[in-house]
């Protein structure tokens, strides 16, 4: 991968998160970003830093830098209405960075992941308690939710070992979980749709 196919994914995710705001505050944050990794890649490249050392260097500091972006993007704007959609979304990211550092086979960017999934599972523990204290509490759709993302973290921190100490039986594991859990949430999401027709 080359540093501007890595600046291609940071456009992309930057471009996800200020989805929704104004046009003006959006395109200012795009800059800033694009700017600052223009200035990444150039700096690495002048001290003699090899194109994928730079590459994955731009991804880590992506996969890293997630959770403040999802904060910068929260006092930005505050979302409205239904929290879930972001962990969610969040989620997805951070299925999809263990997927590029299983492929990339990086460990740092797995453990970011783990991290990613790490802030998900905080945020729905975060809501379940205010919805408890709003009297809105629905107990099985946050315990199935928190055992799903339990167990993503599971799947993931499995990946890591595997990769750390070259277990591909760990590994497969890991990938057997992950597919378990997005199976499972999607079984889950259509006997609710088809009960609440």
């Amino acid at each position: 991968m080359t540093p501007e196919r890595a600046s291609i994914w940071v456009a992309r995710w930057v471009r996800l998160y200020t989805l929704g705001l104004p046009p003006a505050v959006a395109e200012r944050r795009r800059e800033e970003i694009g700017a600052d990794m223009g200035d990444h890649i150039a700096h690495e490249r002048s001290v003699g830093e090899g194109d994928s050392r730079i590459a994955t260097a731009v991804v880590s500091r992506m996969a890293r830098g997630m959770t403040a972006d999802v904060t910068w993007r929260w006092r930005a704007q505050p979302t409205k209405g239904d929290f879930m959609k972001p962990l969610i979304a969040l989620l997805v990211v951070g299925l999809a960075v263990a997927a590029v550092a299983f492929v990339a086979d990086s460990p740092l960017l797995l453990l970011a992941s783990v991290a990613v999934i790490g802030s998900v599972i905080l945020g729905v523990f975060i809501l379940g308690v205010r919805a408890a204290q709003e009297g809105d509490f629905v107990v099985p759709y946050v315990v199935i939710l928190g055992a799903a993302l339990a167990i993503a973290a599971l799947a993931v921190t499995a990946i890591v070992a595997g990769a750390w100490d070259d277990a591909p039986g760990l590994v497969l594991l890991g990938i057997v979980l992950i597919v378990t859990d997005i199976v499972g949430v999607f079984t889950l999401g259509l006997r609710s749709a088809q009960r609440s027709n």
